[in-house]
Order: structure tokens, then C-alpha cells, then sequence
């Protein structure tokens, strides 16, 4: 139990240290500046409304003493590396994608929400005792501050990194995958386990690294998309790695086999990937600064007016899965008629395959930027976005090609598209490097 106390006090002494520059702006170096920045960001485990709670941290600090006291009995198999991510529902894939890449036949698994105990309640005791200070001047420091949930978690990693390291040491594991690298202590985390000898291994999602992953510290980045690749060259100077792998999207293990150089696509055939915005509007979920369900509009209906002036074209669309719920299934069609009108001839893809299991069913895929439209030009599927984030795309990338900047950009870029080969589209915006497909 000493050693625990030790090292919480190592923890929150520094986390104290954290709150300083970040509440004074004092001169900093490059790792301290990239975990601040990534610490106190916006957190995606609070509401809107939390958020911006004056009293977000006492709130917070109160559910504490509800912290439950076990005994672990997590069994790891001695030495062999572990994956750790934000919570346990994700274990059988995250091992099927580690297995997938690296080989590994034997590794080890442990989520967040596993490490959140006490041992007794002694030490329990010890610990909210010791958290004081921290508690407090976290609350002063929120107070000048709009995101202040991310004020509050702070007191939840001490634990968590506690029991992590001693789990790693006690079982003598020297490499850690680290998934959901885009929560607020990821980090924190990363450069005690580095120096504690632990190679740590960083996958970077499906996502750009440009919403939620600017400030990266880790051994090994591992890249999902080659976007990525761009984007690390755009943002080096927040990410501090050793050395770069690039595998494929986290779920690829699972359609990569179904794709191969002889895959084709029939041809006049349109898909569009919906974001389900109608849905999220009636539900009020869309609170993001951007209007989705005018910018979807604005892409149907410019999908429209091509099935208009070129009646030879049919419009799949992927229905999103709130729109296949039980409660808006049966709305949805009659939202798309409405949108595009009886006249055009489109259809509902309502299967039980995933999306990414039906990229070869159309031609040209249009969409916002999202996990999906990376995952299909991984593939090598001919396929367009409207941006509908400012961070998307950087400046220069090679992405940028297949990005309107306006409606009349995004017909336009549509037409041309239908009338090129999947070899002739990847060559023309030279994205042969974004899939793993022999495309010439």
C-alpha cells in the first residue's frame, strides 16, 4: 500500500503542476505543452450541458465515494503484451486487429473501467484524503475556463494509472497497444508507462488525426488511414514518436478478404452514405457548431438533379444505423421521397451487412467526411466527400482532389467521376497509396 501511496502523490503532484501552466501559461516544454493540451480539451464523456457546469469538478469529486473496493482478479498471461482501451466491449475486436497486423497469438486485455478500484477501504480512505488539494484548486482553475468537465476527470487517473502500471509490472509486460488514444488522459498515461520501460504503441483510429488527435506521445504511431500519413507531417510538431507503422482501418480484418484486383462495380450506380441528420435533429443530438441536416440536404439534392439529367443512373442509399431502428425505419422512406421526389429512381440499402461489406455495390460513393469513406477508398472504391468539418481536409493534401468546396463542386466532381474507371479515378487524383488494392 506504500508504494500506491507514493505513487498517487508522484500523480497528483504532477497533474498539480499540469493545472499551473495551464492556468498561467508559463514557459513549458513540448511533451508538458502536448499532454496539457490534450488533457484539458473537450471531453466527449460529459453532456453539453455538464460541460460548461460551474460546478462540474464538486459534482464530479461527490461520485468518488462511490469508487467500488474489490479485489482484482484479472488473470494476464505472464509477458505477453497488452491492450488497453476505454472500456471492454471492444476487446474481441481490438484482439482480432492486433492479430490481424502483428501476428500475436497471445495478448492480453484491459479496459479503464477495469482499473477504477480501490483495493480496501483503507486505502479508498487514504486516497480522497490525499486528493484534496487537487480537488480544489481544479475547481479554481475550471472556473476560467469554458470546457470544464475535462478539470474534473483528472482525479479518476491517479487510480487508473496506478493500477495499470502495477498490473504491467506484477506481470512483467514490456509493450501496451493503446486504443482510443483521443481520451483526455491518453497522454498522461503514455509518459509514465514509457517510463516505466513499457513500449507503448499508439493506434490511431479511423478518424483524422485533426478532431481529436493534434497531440500524440507515444513509442510507435500506428496509422489507420495514409491520410494520416499527411496529417502527421501537418501536425509533427504535437506528435512526439519514435517511429511510424501504417496498417488499415480497425475494423479492416473484417471486409479487407472480400475486395481484390479483379473486384468490379456496375456501372450507373450512385451511393450515398447516410449521417442520419433528420434523426439526430428530431432527437436534438446534433450540437456540433455545424448544421448537418442542411448540408445533407444540400447533397441530396444535388444528387437529385443528377438522376434528373441522367435517368440511366440509380442512387443506392446506405442507411445509417438509427435509421434502422424500428421507431424511423419505416419514416425513412418517406423522408428520401420527400427529399428527392418520386421521380428519381433510387433505393434503400436496408441489409444486414455492414456498409463496408457493400462498397462494391455502386460505382461512386458520395459522403461526408467519415470512419466509412476512409475505409472504402482503403479498399479502392471510387468516392467523394463534402467536407463538413473546417479541420477536413489540410491545406495541400492529396485528399483534397476528391473534396468540393461548394455544391457546384460537388455535382461537378460527380459527373467526372462516373465516367472514369476505378484505375483511371485513383491515378487521376493520385490516391493509389490510399488502398491496398494493385491499382494501376
Amino acid at each position: 500500500m506504500i508504494n500506491k501511496i507514493i505513487l498517487w502523490m508522484i500523480f497528483v503532484r504532477v497533474l498539480i503542476k499540469f493545472l499551473y501552466f495551464k492556468l498561467t501559461n508559463k514557459a513549458i516544454s513540448n511533451k508538458e505543452r502536448i499532454i496539457i493540451n490534450h488533457l484539458f480539451s473537450k471531453s466527449f464523456k460529459f453532456s453539453n450541458k455538464s460541460i460548461n457546469d460551474r460546478l462540474i469538478v464538486i459534482k464530479f469529486f461527490k461520485s468518488f465515494f462511490k469508487i467500488k473496493v474489490i479485489k482484482s482478479k484479472t488473470i494476464f498471461s505472464y509477458g505477453f503484451p497488452i491492450i488497453f482501451d476505454s472500456n471492454s466491449k471492444s476487446k474481441e475486436i481490438r484482439l482480432e486487429y492486433i492479430k490481424h497486423y502483428k501476428g500475436h497469438e497471445n495478448l492480453n486485455f484491459i479496459s479503464y473501467q477495469n482499473l477504477l478500484y480501490f483495493e480496501s477501504y483503507l486505502q479508498k480512505i487514504f486516497f480522497l484524503i490525499l486528493i484534496l488539494p487537487l480537488v480544489l484548486f481544479s475547481f479554481f482553475v475550471s472556473q476560467f475556463y469554458e470546457n470544464r468537465s475535462s478539470f474534473a476527470l483528472i482525479f479518476e487517473y491517479p487510480i487508473v494509472l496506478n493500477n495499470l502500471i502495477n498490473k504491467l509490472k506484477s506481470n512483467n509486460i514490456n509493450e501496451l497497444y493503446y486504443f482510443s488514444i483521443f481520451e483526455k488522459e491518453s497522454n498522461f498515461f503514455s509518459d509514465f508507462i514509457m517510463k516505466n520501460n513499457v513500449l507503448v504503441n499508439k493506434i490511431s483510429s479511423d478518424t483524422p488525426l485533426a478532431l481529436w488527435n493534434q497531440n500524440i506521445i507515444c513509442n510507435n504511431l500506428i496509422l489507420c488511414n495514409y491520410y494520416q500519413r499527411e496529417e502527421y507531417d501537418f501536425y509533427k510538431d504535437s506528435i512526439l514518436t519514435e517511429t511510424i507503422e501504417f496498417w488499415g482501418p480497425e475494423l479492416s480484418f473484417n471486409y479487407k478478404n472480400l475486395y481484390n484486383n479483379d473486384t468490379s462495380t456496375p456501372i450507373n450506380t450512385l451511393g450515398f452514405y447516410s449521417t442520419a441528420s433528420w434523426v439526430r435533429d428530431i432527437k436534438g443530438h446534433i450540437n456540433q457548431g455545424v448544421d448537418f441536416l442542411l448540408m445533407e440536404k444540400e447533397v441530396l439534392n444535388c444528387l437529385k438533379s443528377i438522376l434528373v439529367e441522367r435517368k440511366n443512373l440509380k442512387l443506392y442509399i446506405f442507411l445509417h444505423p438509427k435509421e434502422k431502428t424500428n421507431e424511423f425505419f419505416s419514416k425513412s422512406l418517406d423522408h428520401y421521397q420527400k427529399t428527392l421526389g418520386l421521380e428519381t429512381n433510387f433505393e434503400l440499402v436496408n441489409e444486414q451487412l455492414s456498409n463496408a461489406q457493400l462498397f462494391d455495390k455502386v460505382d461512386l460513393a458520395v459522403a461526408f467526411n467519415s470512419t466509412l469513406i476512409h475505409e472504402r477508398l482503403y479498399c479502392g472504391f471510387k468516392s467523394v466527400l463534402f467536407p463538413n468539418n473546417p479541420e477536413f481536409p489540410i491545406v495541400n493534401s492529396t485528399i483534397s482532389g476528391i473534396c468540393a468546396n461548394s455544391k457546384e463542386d460537388l455535382k461537378e466532381l460527380i459527373l467526372e467521376s462516373l465516367d472514369l474507371s476505378i484505375n483511371e479515378f485513383f491515378n487521376k487524383h493520385d490516391l493509389i497509396s490510399y488502398t491496398y488494392r494493385n491499382i494501376k
